[in-house]
């Protein structure tokens, strides 16, 4: 069973990009109980993301 307050963030960055998005992400700090519980690296088995 999935909470109805929790979220789920998918970005197409690589994990050192991620840190600087994360580092500098307001919402992220000022927030009170905002945390990440998990970061997972994925890679699509079908297509690949287009490009920005």
């Amino acid at each position: 069973m999935i909470a109805e307050d929790n979220a789920l963030l998918v970005f197409t960055v690589d994990r050192p990009e991620l840190e600087d998005v994360m580092r500098d992400d307001p919402y992220y700090h000022r927030t009170p109980g905002v945390e990440v519980r998990s970061i997972r690296e994925w890679t699509p088995v079908v297509g690949a993301p287009e490009s920005a």
